[in-house]
């Protein structure tokens, strides 16, 4: 860690505190809290299992993007040192790879104690060694006639290339030796051999992995070889495609050279390679084909949790619903009529919708009235990650077949979404739709829809604009927050930025939206330095963000600027968080607080105090250096009094959280809350859901006793 300032002790010494963390490090343990979440008394036996399959596909991805990356500058040379710790691109790649080994320790030990927990209820995940005599008959009588069929096996010499293993692909490696010389053999298995096979008489309550299978049998495929060694082994490869788009032609179609690029992908180096048991040094140069430096031992873990939707698919469907969490459906808000036209009611208030708690039906209801309104002549929307089956393709299809002038910004750039944007494209083009691919320099990441509709007086926008993807599965996955809004000038702004993307325009004036480039980090200072100064003036500075990730040292600087000044900050960050609170003289009225639960926190929100006028923005944007600088990211004004109440209410909740939150102490770690009320701020928000969308005429009498009397009442129920 880099030290960055210093404080003088009644003994003459100075002392050294840090005021930064490496954003590599902080994000392993955001993902250490998420397999806290595998260990909580509160989440149900499967979803820990759940828990557990997340945690490695978040490892995987960080793997593929993060340290693909800095792999990369240490192999061009690129090195350089980051301004937060002080830590080379070479040196934060060895701390992650050893903090990484110790993470996989603490795994070994949940996933052992979560599959104790599921045998208690008859759900069992078997190793071979583990068989019955009559049960490991059947699995090899199934292994013969199903899956070694579908098995290739190849040995790696002189004569023979090196094998590409596919990224995230399970094999079996095996060390041989014949006629005094060693080799490496790799089985290769077809994607249609399943990933589990179901135990005799077990009706779907006993299972045991393939890839466990195929491991145990492998040594029958290679006669007349000695086998010294076996394991399994996954490769993760670099999966950075920033690096290779500057490989291209920019004159090419850059559709195609997205295709290209992703061919490319599957072919990139491996910057880890995991393996299922303690192997010797000779086999590891073996399987590494050069440095064994990036191999990781994962013990007694299954290297793949490809196994876990099959599983759950195939118990009994009590058994499954007794060992999740219980089903939640999204309710309709309380401002919802049934019967009534959304594009008058938008007309009269800003609406507002709070995912996956509220449904999304009323954002479809709504662009499916302006796409069967005839005096709407324009759809405009940017686009970002889709849910398979995307309802918002089909009604934006639709509209163009209409005669209606639809603009689709695509971002194609969208992390292992690519293809499927790329799809979505060319299917919306052949329905007339008019595309844009974003800007070369610049992922377009904003969630915004601009609905125009003719009028008597000229025309009128409608406007969404959200903290989330247009993408229905995670809406019932990930909490973002949605505004709905005929406000003029956020209206005017809104056409104004798809004007500016039309011509490439990344500096675009703006009225009330505050718009990156540029416009979010200048607004937010600008805004905490007003803070700073109503706090001179009157005493009463606050402020509260909630985001995802914060990494930007210019926002950091700007809020340890505040604290110093006396202002209260009181930060919302799921993941990443580089500034490091609690610090004397910097950031020490400042409090990070990390909350992780069923749902995915994802909505960010901007609060300032403001001496009583307080103002709130709904953001797309993360307090990170590429949603600041390097992306069109929008933060939008709130300004309808009900709504703010909503949001304020929310971040009250969450910080209010001593049941899934955790606070960063001024060392560097995360320490859950102590339980004083029990208060569960996603339990409450579902709860809450449920109530509001029951009442003819919502929240008036619960408005009435605020926030604190509602979450009183909340804990008195749940002790009673």
């Amino acid at each position: 860690m880099k030290m960055v300032f210093y404080k003088l002790q009644s003994l003459g010494c100075v002392v050294m505190y840090q005021m930064y963390e490496n954003r590599e490090l902080s994000w392993l343990k955001f993902n250490e809290r998420v397999l806290d979440e595998a260990t909580d008394s509160l989440t149900p036996p499967l979803e820990k299992l759940r828990f557990l399959s997340i945690v490695t596909s978040n490892l995987d991805e960080f793997y593929m993007v993060r340290v693909g990356s800095l792999t990369d500058h240490v192999q061009f040379g690129k090195q350089t040192k980051d301004d937060k710790s002080g830590l080379t691109e070479a040196e934060q790649v060895a701390k992650v790879l050893k903090r990484t080994q110790k993470f996989y320790t603490r795994q070994e030990a949940v996933y052992e104690s979560v599959l104790r927990e599921l045998s208690s209820h008859g759900f069992r995940l078997l190793k071979p060694n583990e068989l019955t005599k009559d049960q490991l008959s059947f699995v090899k009588d199934y292994y013969q006639r199903a899956v070694e069929p579908l098995l290739s096996p190849q040995v790696v010499d002189a004569r023979q290339p090196f094998l590409h293993l596919e990224n995230r692909a399970v094999y079996t490696a095996l060390h041989l030796k014949k006629k005094e010389k060693s080799a490496v053999a790799f089985v290769l298995k077809s994607s249609a051999v399943p990933n589990l096979i179901e135990l005799p008489g077990s009706k779907g309550l006993e299972f045991v992995l393939t890839d466990d299978v195929i491991h145990f049998f492998s040594k029958r495929m290679f006669f007349g070889y000695e086998i010294l060694e076996t394991c399994l082994v996954k490769v993760t490869r670099n999966a950075d495609l920033e690096t290779l788009e500057d490989w291209y032609d920019q004159d090419v179609d850059y559709r195609d050279m997205m295709k290209d690029i992703l061919k490319k992908r599957v072919r990139l180096a491996p910057v880890r390679i995991e393996i299922s048991n303690s192997i010797s040094k000779e086999f590891k140069k073996l399987i590494c084909h050069k440095s064994p430096d990036n191999i990781v031992l994962v013990n007694k873990v299954p290297l793949s949790y490809a196994f876990f939707s099959e599983a759950e698919k195939r118990l009994p469907k009590d058994l499954r619903e007794q060992l999740s969490f219980s089903p939640v459906t999204p309710q309709l808000p309380g401002w919802y009529r049934v019967g009534e036209k959304l594009l008058d009611r938008v007309q009269k208030e800003d609406l507002f919708l709070s995912y996956p708690y509220d449904s999304t039906k009323p954002f479809f209801q709504l662009l499916e009235e302006a796409v069967d309104d005839p005096d709407v002549i324009s759809l405009k929307v940017t686009l970002y990650r889709l849910s398979s089956n995307s309802r918002i393709i089909s009604l934006l299809e639709k509209a163009a077949e209409k005669g209606k002038e639809v603009l689709v910004v695509m971002e194609l750039r969208a992390r292992f979404d690519e293809a499927n944007n790329i799809n979505y494209s060319e299917q919306l083009e052949q329905a007339g739709v008019r595309l844009l691919y974003g800007l070369s320099l610049y992922k377009i990441h904003s969630k915004i829809l601009l609905i125009t509709k003719k009028t008597d007086r000229g025309v009128s926008h409608i406007v969404h604009l959200g903290t989330g993807n247009y993408n229905e599965k995670t809406a019932q996955l990930y909490t973002d927050m949605n505004l709905i809004t005929t406000h003029p000038g956020i209206g005017e702004d809104a056409a104004e930025f798809f004007n500016n993307i039309m011509i490439s325009n990344t500096n675009g004036k703006y009225k009330h939206l505050l718009v990156s480039p540029f416009g979010i980090s200048r607004g937010l200072c600008d805004f905490i330095d007003d803070e700073i100064k109503s706090h001179k003036e009157h005493g009463d500075g606050h402020i509260v963000m909630k985001f995802n990730s914060l990494t930007s040292k210019a926002m950091i600087d700007k809020l340890a600027q505040a604290s110093k000044a006396g202002v209260r900050i009181d930060l919302i960050v799921r993941g990443i968080c580089c500034l490091i609170p609690g610090i004397p003289g910097e950031t020490e009225n400042i409090t990070v607080t990390s909350v992780v639960g069923r749902y995915l926190e994802h909505s960010r929100i901007y609060y300032f105090h403001h001496h009583g006028d307080e103002k709130f923005f709904i953001s797309s944007a993360d307090l990170m250096t590429r949603n600041l600088e390097r992306r069109l990211e929008i933060a939008t004004p709130v300004y309808t009094p009900v709504i703010k109440q909503k949001l304020k209410e929310h971040l009250d909740s969450l910080l209010a959280d001593d049941v899934k939150a955790r606070q960063l102490q001024s060392d560097g770690r995360y320490v859950r809350k102590p339980t004083i009320k029990g208060f569960h701020a996603q339990e409450y928000f579902m709860e809450r859901a449920v109530s509001e969308a029951a009442q003819v005429e919502p929240m008036k009498n619960v408005r009435k006793i605020g926030f604190f009397g509602r979450l009183f009442r909340w804990c008195k129920r749940k002790k009673g």
